[in-house]
């Protein structure tokens, strides 16, 4: 969710409607759940599940393991690249975006995920 509200990238629809509808993270966390912002509010397990919600994947790689997973696959079809680092966010630690009402909002939202992959704020 900071990453999201705090990145700055080249001018399109979900930008544009971030700095008109939800300047600051709170606004971002409880206003973004319609129109161009509404994927903001699906769980990542809804683009890998069937509609048993099983897991149709043998492998999941997680964004904070990048490197790690991206060797892990890299090894398994023995492919060598290197993967450049583009548009890195530049903001402070993402706990300390959280107030109690937004980890509540992104705790109750995010629950399927925070669940599987383990995750804690």
């Amino acid at each position: 969710m900071v990453s999201h509200c705090t990145q700055r990238t080249a001018e399109n629809n979900f930008s544009r409607y971030i700095k008109e509808h939800a300047p600051t993270f709170d606004d971002f966390v409880t206003k973004t759940t319609t129109g161009v912002a509404e994927k903001t509010t699906y769980n990542q397990l809804d683009y890998v599940t069937d509609e048993n919600g099983d897991v149709m994947l043998d492998f999941v790689g997680r964004y904070e393991t990048l490197n790690e997973g991206l060797s892990l696959v890299k090894a398994r079809l023995n492919l060598s690249f290197e993967l450049p680092h583009v548009n890195k966010s530049d903001h402070k630690n993402y706990r300390e975006y959280y107030t109690d009402e937004t980890r509540e909002i992104v705790a109750q939202r995010f629950a399927r995920d925070i669940r599987y992959f383990g995750y804690d704020y």
